[in-house]
């Protein structure tokens, strides 16, 4: 941590990838006790070992991949397996824990969305290497509409497409789920923190007041840019109560990046409302840097964000993305794309279909209850 600069760290000390085996006593974590408290290093630089890993490869006695959900500042170990959800969910909510997603095409994901109430999405995740991309066609291909090449895992761009569009439609669907970020460093040859998110703090560093920050939205997810914005103000995870009459807001938004940027964004419910020509200055550090300060005039329930890409050479690439700021119109709630609804109701279809018979019906029950909440969303799409 301290040589990568890492300063919060959240290790999987407890790991399961059997559906019938709890994660405290599956013998693939880390073996010890490490307490549960904070573990200082330094006044900067600290880490928890109460973090779980339920990633579901055995479900019961077959060979049968649903996915992976992770369990974040707990406080006692998790000695249930995975199944029914429900209890996993209400003993990590009762502990003030957040669920992490993982990663967006896991066969299971989509469905535990609506059924947990899931905090953290991994925009920036540990299939995003330091080295050459490397893990293709694997999981959940991309719909179509995405327009994506292949199965939306074929190339470094693609998968990180991917990820934003499902982020997006999730979000459209009144999903606030927050950026998160992760490497798995110790499974995957990537260092510690090549995908991280930045936490904004108004206060003193220290380890509750960085958590709170991160369920809070007050955030950006890099693997190289420094991208720092505000609307009208205030950080990535406000909510904007938009009055009748129409009102700009100023956003600011500034990128550092160790190379040039090739563009940067302006996302808008889901869609890049405008592009920017980086301006790249060279600053006396080194860096490049791009400052841009312009308004937006929400006439609907809306909610934005700021993406860059930095080039890098061999048609490699940096990013940095953005948590949302999110304006609410009285009487006007966020509408789905079509698509969006069409798409997580298929999923979901899908995997019923897939894990009948295989999955305990606990499970199945769940996904039903998935699907009924997809289809009411569905309802309000356009």
């Amino acid at each position: 941590m301290l040589a990568e600069d890492v300063n919060v760290g959240l290790p999987m000390v407890d790991w399961t990838t059997a559906s019938t085996v709890a994660p405290s006593a599956s013998g693939r974590g880390f073996q010890g006790n490490f307490g549960d408290a904070p573990v200082q290093i330094d006044p900067t630089h600290v880490w928890h070992p109460r973090n779980t890993e339920y990633e579901m490869f055995q479900t019961g006695n077959a060979s049968h991949t649903l996915g992976a959900l992770l369990i974040v500042n707990h406080r006692t170990r998790f000695d249930e397996p995975v199944f029914p959800l429900a209890r996993i969910a209400e003993k990590a909510r009762a502990e003030g824990a957040l669920l992490d997603l993982e990663k967006h095409n896991w066969p299971w994901s989509l469905a535990l969305v609506p059924l947990l109430k899931v905090d953290l999405y991994e925009l920036a995740n540990n299939h995003h290497w330091e080295t050459e991309y490397a893990i293709k066609n694997w999981a959940v291909p991309a719909p179509a509409w995405m327009g994506l090449s292949g199965s939306g895992t074929d190339t470094e761009r693609d998968w990180t497409l991917y990820g934003f569009q499902t982020y997006y439609a999730l979000l459209n669907c009144g999903f606030h789920l927050r950026p998160a970020a992760g490497t798995a460093n110790g499974v995957h040859p990537v260092p510690l923190g090549f995908s991280r998110v930045y936490v904004h703090l108004d206060e003193p560093f220290g380890f509750d007041a960085w958590m709170r920050g991160l369920a809070a939205g007050r955030t950006f997810v890099t693997t190289g840019p420094m991208l720092i914005a505000k609307a009208d103000g205030q950080w990535p995870g406000a909510t904007f109560q938009v009055a009748k009459q129409t009102k700009d807001y100023r956003l600011d938004c500034t990128v550092q990046s160790e190379q040039p940027l090739e563009s940067i964004e302006l996302v808008v419910n889901g869609l890049v409302s405008r592009r920017f020509e980086p301006q790249n200055k060279k600053a006396a550090s080194g860096s490049f840097v791009t400052e841009i300060s312009t308004g937006f005039s929400p006439t609907e329930t809306s909610w934005l964000a700021w993406r860059c890409f930095e080039k890098r050479s061999g048609d490699r690439f940096r990013f940095a993305h953005t948590a949302p700021w999110h304006f609410e119109v009285p009487g006007q709630p966020l509408r789905p794309r079509r698509v969006e609804t069409e798409w997580f109701v298929a999923r979901v279809k899908e995997e019923i279909a897939r894990s009948r018979g295989i999955a305990p019906p606990s499970l199945i029950d769940d996904y039903r209850r998935a699907l009924e909440i997809f289809e009411q969303i569905a309802k309000t799409a356009h």
